[in-house]
């Protein structure tokens, strides 16, 4: 494209990592083995540029590497310990594909502490499911109804719960909802 065209000129003229990140996006789609050579370069001269490891962690974790997935978003928190989508993937991450538990829901509420959202807190939610808190997962699944009512899957979270607790006509009056 003429876009990628301009940006690989202006990258092998002066390779920048803010270049490189432009770059590595406009042929992500064609040609992700590309993709991932130029972020690793931003990487190698600019440890800390967090968009480019948490980009390298997307890429991993989509084609099953869950070790290397981890180690990038590992270095993506490590560069933007702020930065509370790298830190929500990354619980996701282990919850779903290792621990499952206790460790996920330290890291995710360690990330939640930087800014709340009904993503992470339904995430907080299913995870102290999973760890048998019941009472934990009422609390961050309405926590998360507080901020978007209209929050399907925190919903059935509650739904889930009332049920398992014999709630029926409680069920019954969310589904309706």
């Amino acid at each position: 494209s003429p876009a990628e065209a301009l940006l690989r000129a202006a990258y092998d003229k002066k390779p920048t990592s803010e270049l490189g990140w432009a770059l590595a996006r406009e042929v992500q789609e064609r040609d992700a083995s590309q993709a991932q050579a130029i972020l690793q370069k931003i990487l190698s001269e600019d440890p800390k540029h967090a968009p480019a490891a948490w980009k390298l962690a997307s890429m991993a974790e989509a084609s099953g590497r869950v070790v290397d997935a981890l180690e990038f978003y590992d270095r993506a928190v490590k560069a933007d310990p702020k930065w509370t989508t790298a830190w929500r993937n990354r619980a996701e991450l282990r919850f779903d594909r290792l621990d499952g538990g206790v460790v996920a829901l330290r890291e995710l509420t360690q990330a939640s502490g930087h800014k709340r959202s009904t993503r992470a807190l339904h995430l907080s939610s299913r995870m102290r499911m999973a760890l048998d808190d019941r009472i934990g997962a009422q609390r961050d699944a309405e926590a998360a109804l507080k901020i978007d009512a209209s929050y399907a899957p925190a919903q059935r979270t509650l739904t889930k719960l009332d049920l398992d607790a014999g709630r029926t006509d409680r069920a019954l009056a969310r589904i309706a909802e």
